[in-house]
């Protein structure tokens, strides 16, 4: 009697075990694939059931700033050839090339980070894939003069560029003129941390023609990145090598 006693004993332990054990996989399961970004600037992704690690994508708004006086804007029909000016931040105000004649500019590219995903304590044999939006807006210039209400097509540009982990949508040398507001990319992650970016420049083309209404005049464009909230992140798992 006691012998069977035990036996019972011994089987319903192993039913409740099992029975725990499906619910923790269920769980940690559900867990796993609930990743998911909103549409802040900042915003974080955490998971805590398991090691699946936290994305964050940070940005909010960095300006790029342009200002060209008469004397260079007439450098390319003196020269007979196109001369670009380069849009900085205000970090590099008043050291810039442009300073001594009270422009702001640099007359050699410069690329911003306007934007950055970090993966932290992720899992090493998964691929995190994070969508996120670049907005692009004119800003008015000083009280000097407002160089936006002077554009025409072909005067200012700008490209948004990623690394190798970071991909936009076709946006090269696109002519601040016609461009649209909007630009979408993707951030791939991999491994337990990573680090991806996305920059952007901006020029003024002085072209071989008469370009004075925007001589002496300032302009602001405003990057702003976020998260976008219509491709929330993912996670794509690879099995571990045995």
């Amino acid at each position: 009697m006691r012998r069977r006693e035990e036996k019972k004993n011994t089987m319903l332990l192993t039913v409740i075990a099992v029975a725990t054990l499906l619910v923790a996989v269920v769980g940690a399961t559900f867990a796993y694939f609930s990743l998911s970004v909103g549409g802040n600037a900042t915003t974080t992704a955490t998971v805590t059931t398991g090691k699946v690690g936290t994305v964050t994508i940070t940005g909010g708004t960095t300006d790029l700033k342009l200002k060209v006086n008469a004397t260079d804007m007439t450098q390319a029909i003196a020269q007979g050839a196109q001369h670009d000016y380069y849009a900085i931040t205000d970090t590099e105000w008043p050291t810039n090339e442009g300073a001594a004649t009270g422009g702001i500019y640099s007359k050699s590219e410069q690329k911003f980070e306007i934007g950055k995903a970090t993966l932290a304590e992720g899992d090493e044999n998964a691929t995190y894939t994070c969508g996120y939006k670049v907005t692009v807006t004119k800003a008015k210039g000083s009280s000097e003069g407002d160089m936006s209400t002077a554009l025409q097509a072909g005067d200012v540009f700008f490209t948004i560029t990623g690394d190798e982990s970071s991909t936009i949508e076709s946006a090269s040398n696109v002519d601040l003129f016609s461009a649209k507001e909007e630009y979408k990319g993707t951030f791939t992650l991999k491994g337990g941390s990573a680090t991806s970016t996305v920059k952007a420049s901006l020029k003024l083309v002085n072209q071989n023609k008469e370009q004075n209404a925007l001589a002496g005049k300032e302009m602001t464009v405003k990057f702003t990145v976020a998260a976008d909230e219509e491709k929330p992140c993912t996670i794509t798992t690879t099995a571990a090598a045995e």
